[in-house]
């Protein structure tokens, strides 16, 4: 059998170069582990960001209902004033003629 004819240096220099090979494999590894939590970090931050939205969409739902309860109220209220004057004006002409 025949052994390798290279010397000694070059499978040191193959160590080395492989060695280097692994760790530049490694260090990828890391940044893309790194950059795989910042993205999972940045989905759940725009998941929260669209949950506030969400709830700010149904908050404005409901002050625009509560807006059109007030305004419905102030359209009572102001029928409800107009019907006490017509009944007032109404019972005043009745106390005329009555005392007429």
């Amino acid at each position: 059998m025949c052994r390798s004819l290279a010397p000694s240096s070059t499978s040191n220099d193959l160590r080395a170069t492989l060695d280097e090979i692994v760790d530049e494999k490694y260090q990828k590894y890391q940044q893309l582990k790194i950059l795989e939590k910042e993205e999972q970090r940045i989905v759940d931050e725009k998941k929260k960001i669209q949950d506030k939205k969400k709830m700010i969409e149904e908050y404005k739902k409901k002050i625009q209902e509560e807006e059109m309860m007030v305004q419905e109220d102030e359209k009572n209220i102001i029928l409800a004033k107009k019907k006490l004057e017509d009944e007032k004006k109404r019972s005043l002409k009745m106390k005329k003629s009555e005392a007429d």
